[in-house]
């Protein structure tokens, strides 16, 4: 290792300075503000300011309550009380409150018409293209500010042991210092013009091999790894920026751990206005894992906040990242175990992958999977975008899209009138940004269109969700998944299965699509906003829970041949503007079965029916009750092969607010008020009559069952 003891020398940094018109200011100019002394070391828990623990509270504050809150303002909040008063029509009302509804003015919702749908073309997605990026085009770039005079400062290098050395870095404010310390066969070096402290490792070891970084750096660290070597770095209070080279890059390396220290806040700033390589402020060429008990702070001006060449694992940390480009991306894998994650992409994706290869030991790449934890995600185009599938197993998960996210630039294709703030996550003060997080609220309409994707989980395989509480509002598609040719040159399904977990979804297109088949077996679907609610070539429903508000259809099936709506168990509820139930099956009594369940249809389109199939539907079992407008169209609602040996119909007036009564089978509070015809399957005794109050306890959608 040749080194010298002490090395002296005057470096000018670019350092982008604080402008306040710029919304990547940070203050290190004339005007007093500093870094405290160790600022980013400490023992106790990250602090009850959100900004730097996102686990309090996801949305305000990631950990308080993130189940019930996707957001500051979702829709208000569509998972509060979805069905509770609807509205007149869906499309006025689908909440508690029409004035912060997208859905109150269906003429200015863009889902109104489904061939402009801005989420049909991801292919455009600018963090996708580096051409149409601004994070990828410094010109085009916020961060691009030039500042005031820039600091100078001078670096001394201290050897304290055969295994650690300071670095430290003199301004004319103020002294930062580095503490390393390294394992034995390591090497370092500095590069005297730009401030790159380069530590390189080489070979395996069966023996764990651990860099531990605390205190302040003002340069930028590179880890060089040979093929076969893995190590750990812990994070034990330390903060870095650079705006020069990449502030974190591992190159090389068979698997790097980075690891917060319990009670320890870290952070990691890259203040590049341009780069032409290792555009990330975490950047790494091999499987990377971000753990610990403690925090990690991570905010990028012009490019992505944490980069994995291969895999990216989230374990227990408490991550913040805010980043222009991507939050978090990993080409051939995303994987979150646990923590507390909270993501801000303000011209991309938050989390995202990109090769759908298979590995070498025949592994599908290009999944994002999620186990557990609270997850956060703000981005302006899609909060999850994999290349392969989507797993979600557990977890809480708030997902925010495009103008719905606060944090969304404002040159993005969309109109936002609210102006992005400095930086979400609070610093330390000095070079580092300070700032307090804030939560993006929901707006008003959605009165512009756009060809970039904007999808709450987007998967260009399969979506499968097992578990956890899952909160969407996206301008696009809520959940979407699509057919096409993997790398691997398997065939994606499309397919959107639901198996259990909440999931709670508003949109101004489809909340559910998916190219392939829709399949609930179990847990819970709530769709409190969207164009239409669920879409699929084909949709069954085995289990479980789902409820869907609706400006058009609410459940629709494209297949044009074959069953396409299989109801089988669970309880449905929709409450749609168009027809309730659509096939397109053009099967003789076929294009819609109801095998099982209990299902309520609520349709109030004029030219609409609550069920709606080319050539009739079939009944063999469980419990039906639709309701729409007589006359017109209504009379598919009873295009049922043998009709009078299963229901029977009737027409009544039924006001907005009263109880549809159903002898023996439901009673079903009306949303809106109509000249009703009245289709039940199931009982061929049943009457109708309109009440005043209910019998029976009511659920979220106002419908109480007695069969």
């Amino acid at each position: 290792m040749t080194c010298n003891k002490w090395i002296k020398i005057a470096v000018v940094l670019a350092l982008s300075v604080c402008l306040s018109s710029s919304i990547f200011a940070f203050s290190a100019c004339s005007d007093g503000n500093k870094l405290p002394d160790n600022p980013s070391s400490g023992t106790t828990e990250p602090s009850e300011n959100p900004g730097e623990n996102p686990s309090e509270k996801p949305g305000e504050n990631p950990g308080e309550n993130p189940g019930e809150n996707p957001g500051e303002n979702p829709g208000e909040n569509p998972g509060e009380n979805p069905g509770e008063n609807p509205g007149e029509t869906p499309g006025e009302n689908p909440g508690e409150n029409p004035g912060e509804n997208p859905g109150e003015n269906p003429g200015e919702n863009p889902g109104e018409n489904p061939g402009e749908n801005p989420g049909e073309n991801s292919g455009e997605n600018p963090g996708e293209n580096p051409g149409e990026n601004p994070g990828e085009n410094p010109g085009e770039n916020p961060g691009e500010n030039p500042g005031t005079e820039q600091p100078k400062a001078t670096y001394q290098l201290a050897t304290k042991s055969t295994t650690s050395f300071t670095v430290t870095a003199l301004t004319s404010e103020k002294k930062y210092v580095l503490t390393v310390s390294y394992p034995m066969g390591s090497e370092y070096s500095l590069d005297l013009a730009s401030g790159k402290l380069t530590l390189t490792l080489q070979g395996s070891s069966t023996v764990e091999r651990v860099y531990v970084l605390s205190g302040e750096y003002y340069g930028s660290i590179e880890f060089v790894f040979g093929e076969e070597s893995t190590a750990t770095v812990e994070l034990s209070g330390v903060a870095i920026a650079s705006d020069d080279n990449c502030p974190f890059c591992i190159s090389g390396g068979d698997g790097v751990d980075i690891s917060a220290q319990k009670g320890t806040k870290n952070y990691i700033y890259d203040f590049r206005p341009t780069a032409t390589e290792k555009k990330a402020a975490i950047y790494s060429e091999c499987d990377l894992k971000l753990k610990g008990s403690g925090a990690l702070t991570v905010t990028s001006n012009s490019y992505r906040g944490v980069f994995g060449k291969d895999d990216v694992t989230v374990q227990k940390l408490t991550l913040n990242v805010d980043s222009y480009d991507d939050a978090v991306k990993g080409n051939d894998e995303v994987y979150v175990k646990s923590g507390a994650i909270t993501l801000i992409s303000r011209y991309a994706d938050g989390i995202k992958t990109d090769n759908t290869a298979l590995s070498s030991k025949g592994n599908q790449k290009g999944n994002v999977i999620i186990d557990d934890g609270i997850v956060t995600v703000y981005s302006a185009y899609d909060a999850i975008d994999a290349a392969c599938s989507v797993i979600i197993n557990g977890g809480t998960i708030s997902l925010t899209t495009a103008k719905y996210s606060e944090y969304s630039d404002e040159s993005a294709v969309y109109t936002n009138d609210v102006t992005p703030a400095v930086f979400a996550f609070g610093g330390s003060g000095g070079i580092f940004p300070g700032g307090g997080f804030k939560p993006g609220p929901g707006q008003e309409g959605n009165p512009e269109k756009t060809d970039f994707s904007c999808k709450g989980v987007k998967s260009a395989n399969e979506i499968t969700i097992v578990g956890g509480t899952i909160n969407v509002k996206a301008y696009d598609d809520a959940v979407h998944a699509v057919i096409g040719t993997l790398e691997s040159g398997a065939t994606a399904t499309g397919n959107v299965t639901v198996s259990g977990g909440t999931l709670t979804l508003y949109s101004d297109d489809d909340a559910v699509h998916a190219d392939g088949k829709v399949l609930v077996t179990n847990g819970s679907i709530t769709v409190t906003h969207g164009y239409e609610g669920i879409e699929g070539t084909t949709v069954e429903i085995a289990g479980g829970k789902v409820s869907v508000i609706s400006v058009d259809d609410g459940i629709n099936a494209s297949a044009e041949a074959g069953c396409g709506i299989l109801i089988s168990g669970g309880e449905v509820y929709v409450y749609a503007g168009g027809d309730g139930l659509d096939a397109n099956s053009r099967d003789s009594y076929g294009g819609i079965k109801f095998t099982g369940g209990k299902t309520v249809v609520i349709s109030t389109g004029n030219a609409d029916s609550a069920i709606d199939s080319e050539k009739g539907y079939s009944y063999t079992g469980g419990y039906v009750v639709a309701i729409g407008n007589s006359g017109g169209m209504s009379s598919e609602s009873y295009h049922c092969l043998n009709f009078a040996a299963y229901g029977k119909k009737s027409t009544i007036s039924l006001s907005k607010g009263a109880f549809a009564a159903v002898s023996g089978v439901a009673e079903i509070r009306m949303p809106a008020s109509m000249n009703a015809l009245v289709v039940v399957l199931g009982s061929t005794s049943a009457t109708v009559s309109s009440a005043a109050s209910s019998s029976v306890a009511l659920d979220a959608n106002g419908v109480g069952w007695i069969a």
